[in-house]
């Protein structure tokens, strides 16, 4: 009775195993798409990176040290999913060339990060955040998106 207890724990123990590995061999790489295209994050959930623009910070802007030259984006996040959604839920991280970005922060210029408001559905916002670069030739600007508990949609384009 004891061995065939012991025999069903080890076969139950493979096949979680396996479920386990079919489980994350099935995980999807994130999405990748270029600046200026809407992507759907979520159901009914869509977000767009616009192309990076010069950005001339002003004396009040916070995480700008070490940078050399600035760029901004335009986030647009559209909700078509039934629900109220927080655009704050979003997670942004960017990255030039394999370095990570510090977000700037610059009230005077309107650049203070995702609103703080509800999109109801059928609803959008639009705002713009900024990024210091370290150099000053062209390089290839990465922006995660992300929802908590999903995927990344990742935005690429030239800086």
């Amino acid at each position: 009775m004891l061995a065939t207890l012991g025999v069903l724990l080890v076969v139950l123990g493979i096949v979680g195993a396996t479920m386990l590995v079919k489980t994350l061999n099935a995980t999807k790489a994130p999405a990748v798409t270029h600046m200026g295209q809407p992507f759907e994050v979520s159901d009914g959930i869509s977000v767009q990176v616009d192309p990076p623009k010069h950005f001339k910070p002003s004396t009040l802007a916070t995480n700008a040290a070490g940078a050399i030259r600035f760029v901004s984006v335009t986030v647009t996040i559209v909700n078509n999913s039934g629900e109220n959604l927080d655009p704050s839920e979003f997670a942004l991280a960017a990255s030039a060339d394999g370095m990570a970005l510090s977000e700037v922060r610059d009230a005077p210029k309107g650049v203070v990060g995702a609103p703080r408001t509800t999109i109801v559905p059928g609803g959008s916002v639009s705002y713009k955040t900024a990024f210091g670069l370290r150099y000053n030739h062209r390089m290839q600007l990465q922006i995660d998106a992300r929802l908590p508990d999903r995927d990344p949609a990742i935005f690429v384009g030239q800086a």
